[in-house]
């Protein structure tokens, strides 16, 4: 009985959180853009972070992504947070982008110290920065 209760209590933790992180989604302003809604369907979806983290990444290494577009992914990666392996994946490859624009870098710059990820991640970011 406790196990179920403790499963329960964990799918209801799940569910609130998902929900909160949709409405702090729905929050952030969206530029016009083609990726835009893939964005926030990732963002708001209630797959596992990883999967989440997989599609942002495959925007994020779009060439055609717009400066307001990857703002935008910096924006929602700050709102929805996740695994920092995860979150660092989707940076990564924003940052490596060839068409990235300097304020989407300096965003990031700023955002790094926030994003509670872990040392090796946040040094890997760092890194690439100073490149």
């Amino acid at each position: 009985m406790k196990v179920v209760r403790n499963a329960i209590g964990l799918i209801v933790v799940a569910i609130l959180l998902g929900g909160c992180a949709s409405a702090r989604v729905a929050d952030i302003q969206q530029p016009d853009g083609k990726y835009v809604p893939a964005i926030y369907s990732a963002a708001t979806s209630s797959s596992a972070s990883r999967d989440r983290a997989k599609i942002l990444s495959d925007i994020a290494s779009k060439v055609d992504l717009t400066k307001g577009e990857q703002l935008y992914l910096v924006d929602i990666l700050n709102s929805i947070r996740g695994l920092s392996s995860d979150v660092t994946a989707v940076l990564v490859a924003l940052l490596q982008n060839p068409s990235i624009a300097e304020e989407t870098e300096d965003r990031v710059s700023e955002l790094v110290p926030k994003l509670d990820l872990f040392m090796h991640d946040a040094e890997r970011l760092v890194t690439i920065l100073s490149k």
